[in-house]
């Protein structure tokens, strides 16, 4: 498997140190950001190849996070998974419209987070 640096972004604290936790157990590295405007900064000083977003978050929800990055030269073409607390039907139609490489029901199963990342790497 090929090392990868994921930013997580997630509101919720004990959501973001899971994910981060779980990475690390499959071999990643990942850093942090409480909402989308702080990974925008993130995203401004440091490299990733995945953004794993919570859809609902303050400042800027996962889907404004989405349209900045793809709007942003340098991160156009950077992978984007989304994810939810409170999954619907409309929120994974949006996401996978918006072009997101997936869309994963929060709380994250080891399973399905690792399928999302081999789908990633494949």
């Amino acid at each position: 498997m090929t090392f990868r640096r994921f930013l997580i972004v997630d509101d919720h604290k004990d959501g973001r140190e899971s994910l981060c936790t779980l990475l690390f157990l499959v071999g990643h590295h990942a850093d942090a950001a409480a909402d989308g405007v702080a990974a925008l900064e993130c995203l401004t000083s440091s490299e990733y190849d995945v953004v794993v977003s919570d859809i609902n978050m303050p400042r800027l929800n996962g889907f404004g996070l989405f349209r900045e990055i793809r709007s942003s030269e340098a991160h156009r073409h950077l992978p984007i998974i989304l994810m939810s607390g409170n999954p619907n039907e409309e929120e994974a139609a949006i996401a996978l419209g918006h072009d997101a490489v997936g869309f994963l029901m929060k709380p994250l199963a080891l399973e399905a987070l690792e399928a999302a990342v081999e789908h990633l790497l494949h």
